[in-house]
């Protein structure tokens, strides 16, 4: 008869011991947590012996892999945000198993679609392994990212062993690099309006979500939002002209600004009168030296017409 132990299961990285009990001839694994972390390289040392008091001791090495490998982004993390140009993308994959070249892929989409991701746009370099774990680092260029709209990036890998990996990270961002266009309606650069107040409307045009600050001459004012894209903001009758500036801002950091120059709002026609001749001080004064002169002309020629008669 011959009986097995095993003495001890150690990890080779980590440095936990686990004392593994062997049942009819097999090593029972469940002492190893049943979590990602605990994967890892593991050396068993294990000892036979029959009944003659023969014995052996052997020392085994073995990959436990069940979670398969660990996705992360390297560096400044843009994950879930807007960003107004292309940037490079890094990320890290490790493992503990070394993973197969030929079966390495970055799989990039836009706005749902997967797009090809060129050969020579992505750089891996592979440090770790020997007794540790492998982590791969991924380069990949932002020449891929140079259309606007929505990205996901993830990893594809098999190991050595033939286990396939997919990266839990899906690692989401979008590129806008269009600013806002801003619509305003309701007044004009030079309007009158012979009213109380007046309502002026602005619709933002964008592909992603948009802050509107309102300003009427030079202070901060409170827009209304009637929709999705669309702002209402009352202006208010005055005894001078309004400046009314609107400044779009979206997610991406990407910025417009509109200005609507001397809006009158006042329900007074004698106000609207003044401003009118205020607005047209050049027309009234050319027309009234154009009477005046007529008049000069009149009388010059009725004083000539005169004194070609006395002379008569």
């Amino acid at each position: 008869m011959i009986s097995v132990a095993s003495r001890s299961l150690s990890r080779d990285v980590k440095g936990t011991t686990f004392k593994v009990p062997v049942v009819n001839g097999h090593l029972d694994l469940s002492v190893i947590p049943n979590e990602a972390k605990s994967d890892d390289l593991y050396t068993m040392d294990a000892a036979v012996s029959d009944l003659a008091g023969n014995s052996n001791t052997a020392k085994v090495q073995f990959i436990l892999n069940r979670f398969g490998s660990t996705v992360d982004v390297e560096g400044t993390s843009y994950q879930g945000k807007y960003v107004k140009a292309p940037i490079d993308v890094d990320l890290s994959e490790i493992t503990v198993e070394k993973l197969r070249d030929d079966k390495l892929e970055i799989r990039v989409t836009l706005n749902g679609k997967t797009i090809e991701v060129p050969k020579n746009a992505v750089s891996v370099t592979v440090t770790g392994g020997e007794n540790g774990d492998y982590v791969y680092h991924y380069h990949v260029d932002k020449s891929v990212f140079k259309e606007d709209g929505a990205y996901t990036v993830q990893v594809f890998s098999q190991t050595e062993g033939g286990k396939d990996q997919l990266s839990r990270l899906s690692y989401s961002f979008v590129v806008d690099s269009v600013k806002p266009e801003i619509q305003v309606s309701g007044i004009t650069d030079g309007g009158s309006y012979r009213k109380t107040q007046v309502t002026a409307t602005v619709t933002l045009r964008d592909m992603t979500a948009t802050e509107l600050i309102a300003t009427l001459d030079g202070k901060d004012v409170k827009a209304t939002k009637s929709g999705d894209d669309t702002y209402t903001l009352i202006i208010p009758q005055s005894a001078s002209a309004h400046n009314v500036h609107f400044k779009a801002i979206d997610q991406a950091g990407n910025v417009s600004e509109v200005t609507v120059k001397d809006v009158y709002v006042n329900a007074s026609w004698f106000r609207q009168a003044l401003n009118w001749t205020g607005r047209h001080i050049g027309i009234v004064a050319g027309g009234l030296f154009g009477v005046m002169a007529l008049v000069a002309g009149w009388i010059l020629l009725a004083a000539r017409k005169k004194r070609g008669d006395d002379e008569e």
